[in-house]
């Protein structure tokens, strides 16, 4: 014990605990804005992914003008669009993301009518 009563010290140390916790909130901060920033891009590339794959179904009735009009409601660019046989593929960016889907008629709905539902009543 030294002169003051304190055990084991040679320097006053009072308020190195508030700089401890000061500097341990700084990086629990950054951590959590890294978190954060990365789960916003996730949810941007999905939302891309989706506006790609919305274009491409619509291309399969509607053609180049529908995809187009499909990726510009939803906030993105028809960068290509391509048709080999009955497949579409597109292509849209936003940001300098870039997200791509390929669609093509459904064979069931394209065979015709369904016999069972085209019946009537009788």
């Amino acid at each position: 014990m030294d002169e003051h009563g304190r055990y084991g010290r040679t320097h006053d140390e009072r308020g190195s605990a508030v700089v401890w916790m000061m500097l341990v909130m700084g990086v629990c901060m950054l951590v959590l804005g890294l978190i954060g920033r990365s789960a916003d891009e996730a949810g941007d590339v999905a939302r891309l992914q989706s506006t790609a794959d919305l274009a491409a179904l619509a291309a399969v009735d509607g053609g180049r003008a529908a995809a187009a009009r499909v990726a510009h409601r939803n906030g993105a660019e028809l960068r290509s669009f391509d048709v080999i046989g009955a497949t579409v593929t597109v292509e849209v960016s936003d940001l300098g993301v870039t997200a791509t889907a390929t669609a093509e008629p459904d064979a069931h709905l394209t065979e015709g009518p369904d016999p069972i539902i085209s019946r009537g009543g009788s």
